[in-house]
């Protein structure tokens, strides 16, 4: 079976390098080309045409690209399975246990991930799957990156959680999740720092202060999805704070 990867950028490319069989690599620009070959994949800027025989992933990135891929693709056939990369932050604000079949949050981002999942299931039915990821990191990427790049970080409570996976392990979840039966809708989480843990760490190895937090929420955040994490298996990154180490 012929895997076609939508955005074959950070994540994509190591679905991309993961998949056993073959693999047209979809991206914008030739820059990864050379990497993505030597892992076996076909790179191209071309949007080939999928049959029902194919597998997909839709890992371009935000809301907004997903839905216009969805758009694009809806004219033709359905893949026999094609997965979308989504957002845990279609739950936003978090409250509770998150679970995979709680309803969308009230934030904006929340709404337009709802958006694009909703043509998402329009479209692929219960051939598809929806992969919504946490914060997704690795050494020089991902919000203990982005803090070390600006020493500044978006307003928050303290007590908030930040909830992160590896792009390696976000990979391997979405590997498994084209391969065998799952729910419509799987998270990929491995940690779930406070935000005060979190930049408190960072800026420790960076040198600066830790930003300024609004007033805790007193809320005990917790996702819940035992099928993903069966399919996952044990978290190649489990340590966060890993993501904040040698990001001067």
């Amino acid at each position: 079976m012929t895997l076609t990867v939508f955005g074959a950028g950070e994540l994509g490319g190591r679905i991309a390098a993961r998949w056993k069989g073959p693999v047209r690599a979809v991206t914008k620009t030739v820059r990864r080309h050379a990497e993505l070959a030597a892992h076996g994949a076909s790179p191209t800027l071309d949007w080939p045409a999928l049959t029902p025989d194919d597998l997909a992933v839709l890992a371009l990135s935000g809301s907004a690209s997903q839905l216009e891929a969805i758009e694009r693709l809806a004219h033709g056939p359905v893949p026999r399975r094609v997965l979308l990369v989504s957002t845990t932050g279609f739950h936003r604000p978090y409250e509770g246990t998150v679970r995979p079949t709680d309803p969308p949050g009230s934030e904006p981002r929340a709404q337009a991930a709802a958006r694009t999942e909703q043509a998402f299931r329009e479209w692929a039915g219960d051939r598809g799957v929806i992969l919504r990821c946490a914060g997704l990191w690795h050494a020089t990427r991902g919000p203990g990156a982005a803090f070390a790049r600006s020493r500044t970080a978006p307003p928050g409570a303290p007590d908030a959680p930040i909830p992160l996976v590896h792009y390696d392990d976000a990979a391997t979840l979405a590997v498994a999740a084209l391969l065998v039966p799952s729910p419509p809708v799987l998270l990929a989480v491995t940690a779930t720092p406070s935000r005060e843990a979190f930049y408190a760490a960072a800026a420790a190895v960076v040198g600066c202060d830790p930003p300024v937090f609004t007033a805790p929420t007193g809320d005990i955040v917790a996702f819940e999805d035992p099928t993903a994490v069966a399919l996952m298996g044990d978290p190649e990154h489990r340590d966060w704070r890993s993501g904040v180490q040698g990001v001067r």
